[in-house]
């Protein structure tokens, strides 16, 4: 008799892995893929390509033009922070992630959830104390805690969001081989 995975509100179960090949609104193409909306992912990682056990993690992709980020140097970003908010596009995909990699996810998240406080609290102490190295210091983990944040939350990223489809990438090779080919309209 299969265990019932433990209750976790933040991840969705979901039924067995399909029959090789019956994806339907899914493709791979290269080193991406392209899944329609509502489409179920295969139940095996996308990071490593082994069994998921059915646990999938909701991750909302974002996606605008590459264009728009002509507009960074404007008021230092301000302005691109404005426009892209407004612009950008969005897909949801429950993204299958074996064990292992849920805990890296996991543990990446809560060590970058620490880090980013520092700052303020490093300030505070750097102003008390008259101590401009732990004002840096704060500077420093609150940034390296924000990248970690946007690397460890973020096991895969769309490279194109339209109303019919929306191509990711950060699939591992082995989950991708066993999509159909991409057929692209003539």
């Amino acid at each position: 008799m299969k265990k019932t995975p433990p209750h976790r509100p933040f991840l969705r179960l979901v039924g067995s892995e399909p029959e090789e090949h019956s994806h339907i609104g899914l493709w791979r193409d290269g080193d991406s893929f392209v899944v329609t909306p509502g489409a179920m992912l295969p139940d095996r990682c996308v990071k490593c390509g082994e069994p998921a056990g059915g646990w999938t993690r909701k991750k909302t992709l974002y996606w605008h033009s590459p264009l728009w980020f002509g507009l960074v140097p404007l008021f230092f970003g301000l302005v691109y922070l404005v426009v892209a908010s407004v612009i950008k596009k969005s897909s949801v995909v429950h993204v299958p992630l074996c064990a292992k990699h849920q805990r890296q996810y996991s543990r990446s998240t809560t060590l970058a959830a620490l880090m980013i406080p520092s700052f303020p609290i490093l300030l505070i102490a750097g102003i008390i104390e008259v101590q401009p190295p732990l004002l840096i210091t704060g500077i420093v983990f609150s940034l390296a805690g924000l990248a970690l944040m946007i690397w460890a939350r973020n096991p895969i990223w769309a490279t194109q969001i339209n109303e019919e489809c929306t191509r990711v990438r950060g699939a591992h090779s082995s989950w991708l081989e066993r999509l159909p080919p991409w057929r692209r309209a003539s």
